[in-house]
């Protein structure tokens, strides 16, 4: 195919003439190689993606919804005023009411319960992520439906659902909320609104169930100590030691990330190594006859690594958006209400699964044409085939 097109066969020299006609007698084998290679490659592409998908998820939690040192939940809601001894406390530097309400959506026949988390518009210590990524503020009205409860429920933006209130305190209460789109938690699930509306489901006014807290750096611990010792305070919540706790709990990742890298490196190998190997047993009488020719042990070996080089290229080429798939599949798979796991793959990630693809090529193919070296033509070429 490729010696019919005048201008390309024209530049072609001879070695790479050779490879291809090899690739082209052997087609099964080229196929199963390019196979072995873009399976590997798309390996490494998962093995690694992980680590830029969990940094993502660090980033989209704690440097855009949590903006906030820590989050203080309060046995009862009470007043917004009510809340300002703890604003008031030395090290705080910035304070903002937060409502965590629990309800159950309605929607044609199905039901689902969730949380309203509710700040007032145009809050500094918390965002809304939408479900593309990007960061919105809490609507004036209407509130942000969570993905997961969405995907449950059937719903979109623009839909009118009934919300029922289940906090336990007082009777439940009814109202439909229009949505006005689709959230994106990184951990956890919660749909989004603005307190007026969260105090309006309750028929209330101006109460709160937490804090949020911004604090100096130098008074943070002394800042928990008092929090924790307060009395109407149920729970203290400090983000330094949430990022701390996770980041000890990736390290058990790391080591998963590094057995399927080996696993990967080890598939790679094989194939390339058996297809390396294969092709040499089989073109000796060729390579020998063209040793008698004339052909150094260079030239002979560079028609094999032209050869793996071309399997190399088309393999990686399309095992690394091959990887991208299966890392799009695995982060779906994996992603609960608890854990929103999305499929984020940094440039590196691709040019670090190229490397490690052409390294464990070039190892493999450096082991089976070893024997280039030790040909003996004449010997070669007497034997009965």
């Amino acid at each position: 195919f490729f010696e019919k097109i005048p201008l390309f066969s024209e530049r072609l020299s001879l070695p790479w003439r050779m490879s291809l006609r090899s690739m082209g007698r052997n087609r099964f084998r080229a196929a199963v190689t390019t196979l072995g290679v873009l399976f590997a490659v798309g390996m490494l592409v998962v093995s690694v993606f992980s680590r830029d998908s969990m940094d993502n998820l660090m980033v989209q939690h704690f440097g855009k919804e949590w903006r906030f040192d820590f989050k203080v939940g309060i046995l009862n809601p009470v007043k917004e005023a009510d809340l300002l001894s703890i604003s008031n406390l030395p090290g705080v530097s910035v304070a903002e009411p937060i409502f965590e309400l629990p309800v159950r959506f309605h929607f044609r026949s199905r039901s689902r319960e969730d949380v309203l988390f509710a700040m007032h518009p145009g809050s500094a210590l918390g965002r809304v992520i939408a479900f593309d990524g990007h960061e919105l503020d809490f609507p004036e009205e209407g509130f942000y439906l969570d993905w997961y409860a969405a995907g449950i429920l059937g719903a979109d933006t623009g839909d009118d659902i009934e919300v029922e209130t289940i906090l336990g305190l007082g009777p439940p209460r009814r109202t439909t909320l229009r949505v006005v789109g689709i959230s994106r938690k990184a951990f956890g699930s919660a749909s989004s609104t603005s307190l007026a509306v969260a105090n309006r489901l309750l028929n209330e006014q101006g109460t709160a169930s937490g804090m949020v807290l911004k604090a100096d750096p130098d008074s943070s611990e002394t800042l928990e100590a008092r929090l924790v010792d307060m009395i109407n305070v149920s729970s203290v919540t400090s983000r330094q030691k949430e990022i701390a706790y996770l980041d000890k709990n990736l390290k058990y990742l790391y080591y998963s990330v590094g057995v399927m890298i080996i696993f990967s490196v080890i598939l790679g190998f094989a194939i390339v190594f058996n297809a390396s190997s294969l092709s040499f047993s089989e073109r000796k009488r060729e390579l020998a006859s063209l040793r008698i020719l004339g052909f150094t042990i260079g030239e002979v070996s560079s028609l094999l690594w032209k050869e793996n080089l071309l399997l190399l290229c088309a393999g990686t080429i399309l095992g690394l958006p091959f990887g991208k798939m299966l890392a799009e599949a695995y982060a779906a798979g994996v992603s609960t209400e608890l854990f929103t796991f999305e499929a984020v793959i940094y440039p590196l990630t691709y040019a670090l699964a190229a490397m490690g693809g052409g390294l464990f090529i070039l190892i493999a193919y450096w082991l089976a044409v070893r024997g280039v070296r030790r040909l003996k033509p004449v010997e070669i070429l007497k034997a009965n085939d």
